[in-house]
């Protein structure tokens, strides 16, 4: 066992007096296989089953933001574990770091900044660890914040201990201290440890952090200066495997780069970014084979040619999401006989493009959609349907509104009959039921909850 979990004392919060006590854990709490099972049990994964659960051509921000927020309730409340020693504080910190999100909200936004800079190493102490700072941070003694001036880069690596020099306090979560106090636990509670502190409990630097986030959500977020903050995270975010960029208007094409030098990938969620064009999508290809999860929904600057190249280089995608109300011609049955052909593909999201029968039949015979919307696409007929009806036995969920060249309605009967979940417009709905009355039959058409 490494040296940082062999201390012979632990550090533990007093909540009567919010100081650091002297105690000594009992030996299971010191085992990191217990300790993981723990804190695994405490803290859900908030990216959990949400592929599974996201419609394709609806927007999955409610279903997302509700496990977002119970995810950080969570956190918060699991924030003071980060006291016990520090082998509960790596623990708790690789789940606490793991899954970042910010709102559209102005204290979320200046979080978001405070975030960049502590995570790309670049934020003084002293403006990260106020009562008022709910971003990750690293804490400090009173001999450190003469050094406040400083970036944590610098900051962060190993510094020479002196007899005089204060024991370093247990790296923390500067939002753990805003109800309590208003600066951090003075040093002076540490000195009942003795000299014996190893060298192995210095303070741990910023790469420590960074290794440990898997994903950062951005949503609604309408600021102009969004794009510096997000290079920043993505230069520093190696392991980060899902970003999720939901309707942020600024965000732009440099804003992503940094994130796919990394090549670990594989979701990738920009859907209401509409400055992202082919030239970041053709990049997303060269850089992002482990891709599985693409949602480019209103994206109306991307078109076939960033997208079939996904399909030449991402094989392993199974989540495809091109929807748009508008640009409909940019995306044909050129890219998407492409994506039919070399990727595992059975979630697809197609609302108001410019594609045919020919491509969907393809999608039909050559995987094993599950769920697909075709909203709005004008020139799909009967064909697509009964290839849809007769060769996906997994089809869960098929959006047809607006599709007024489709009338074989006994094709749509067989999908009502398998329970899969249809979207009709008003006018296809009367149709659908007037066809089943002269029929003798009725149709308990049911819509997938939006």
């Amino acid at each position: 066992m490494p040296n940082l979990f062999k201390r012979s004392h632990q550090a533990t919060l007093d909540p009567r007096n919010d100081s650091v006590e002297i105690g000594t854990c009992h030996l299971i709490f010191r085992l990191p296989e217990i300790v993981e099972q723990i804190i695994q049990h405490l803290i859900p994964d908030p990216m959990a089953g949400s592929c599974a659960s996201h419609r394709p051509g609806s927007s999955s921000s409610s279903s997302r933001n509700g496990g977002h927020r119970s995810y950080f309730k969570t956190v918060q409340d699991v924030l003071p574990l980060l006291y016990v020693n520090w082998l509960w504080h790596d623990c708790v910190s690789r789940y606490t770091w793991r899954h970042i999100a910010f709102e559209d909200t102005a204290t979320d936004y200046d979080h978001f900044i405070k975030f960049a800079n502590v995570i790309s190493g670049g934020a003084s102490m002293s403006a990260l660890t106020s009562n008022s700072a709910p971003a990750l941070a690293v804490a400090t003694t009173p001999d450190d914040v003469s050094h406040a001036s400083r970036p944590c880069a610098q900051q962060a690596s190993p510094m020479k201990r002196t007899e005089s020099s204060a024991k370093p306090l247990f790296p923390i979560l500067a939002s753990l201290m805003y109800q309590k106090q208003d600066k951090v636990t003075p040093p002076s509670a540490l000195e009942k440890a003795g000299s014996e502190t190893p060298d192995s409990c210095t303070r741990l630097g910023p790469s420590t952090y960074q290794n440990r986030v898997r994903s950062l959500t951005l949503r609604k977020i309408k600021e102009r200066t969004i794009n510096d903050p997000l290079q920043h995270i993505g230069y520093h975010a190696p392991h980060l495997t899902t970003l999720d960029i939901y309707i942020c208007d600024y965000v732009t094409n440099s804003a992503l780069y940094p994130f796919l030098e990394h090549g670990q990938l594989t979701y990738l969620s920009l859907a209401g970014c509409q400055r992202i064009n082919d030239e970041a999508i053709l990049q997303v290809a060269a850089t992002c084979p482990l891709l599985e999860h693409l949602d480019l929904r209103a994206c109306g600057h991307v078109s076939d040619t960033s997208i079939a190249s996904i399909a030449m280089h991402c094989p392993k995608l199974r989540h495809l999401n091109v929807g748009r109300v508008k640009d409909r011609q940019h995306i044909t049955d050129l890219s998407i006989e492409l994506i039919a052909r070399h990727t595992q593909v059975s979630v697809l999201g197609l609302a108001g493009c410019d594609i045919t029968d020919a491509s969907l039949i393809l999608l039909a015979t050559l995987r094993q959609i599950e769920r697909v919307s075709i909203n709005n696409c004008t020139k799909v007929s009967d064909h697509a349907v009964r290839a849809f009806a007769w060769y996906c036995p997994k089809l869960s969920v098929f959006e047809m509104k607006e599709c007024h060249r489709i009338h074989d309605w006994e094709a749509v009967s067989k999908l009502v009959k398998r329970k899969v979940l249809l979207t009709l417009c008003e006018k296809q709905n009367r149709a659908c039921e007037d066809w089943a009355r002269r029929h003798g039959m009725t149709l308990n058409v049911q819509a997938p909850v939006k």
